[in-house]
């Protein structure tokens, strides 16, 4: 299943299924704006099942801005109940040390028991902050004894 979302389209959190029990493998397209990481937190919530998620986040033309005032962040103070019970792979790329990305890679880690890899690629433009933004990952407290992070860096 592929789903864009935020570059055409804004989707609205109640038109979202209320279970997608088959999905096993998710490959999605955002941008990098909270209210795309509102959407995609409630597409996982719906996906019990899942294994593998690949998320891309791209510079989208049409809502390219970060969250920068409070209530575009007020996602992660919502107690989810969900526990990805067989998410086991992680591949993330375009990411970067906004808070709406570490909270995200935080609420994955603290809610995959069986996780075993995580792959995050940081977008092109982050440079200087690699180092912090990579010792921040580290300190996330992990469902998984055996989930391993791998940092991925650009090759040139």
């Amino acid at each position: 299943m592929r789903i864009l979302i935020g570059v055409k389209k804004v989707i609205n959190l109640e038109d979202l299924p209320e279970s997608l029990p088959n999905l096993k493998t998710l490959e999605l397209t955002t941008t990098n704006d909270a209210l795309s990481m509102n959407v995609l937190i409630r597409i996982l919530i719906c996906s019990s099942n899942l294994e593998s998620l690949h998320l891309i986040i791209q510079k989208g033309s049409l809502h390219t801005s970060f969250a920068t005032e409070d209530h575009d962040l007020e996602f992660w103070e919502t107690d989810y109940d969900c526990i990805f019970e067989r998410l086991m792979t992680v591949n993330m790329t375009g990411i970067s040390a906004v808070q709406h990305h570490t909270g995200f890679i935080e609420f994955l880690l603290e809610r995959s028991p069986v996780l075993e890899t995580m792959s995050i690629t940081p977008c092109v433009n982050m440079t200087d902050e690699k180092l912090n933004f990579s010792i921040e990952l580290l300190r996330f407290r992990r469902a998984s004894p055996e989930a391993e992070i791998i940092f991925v860096q650009d090759q040139l």
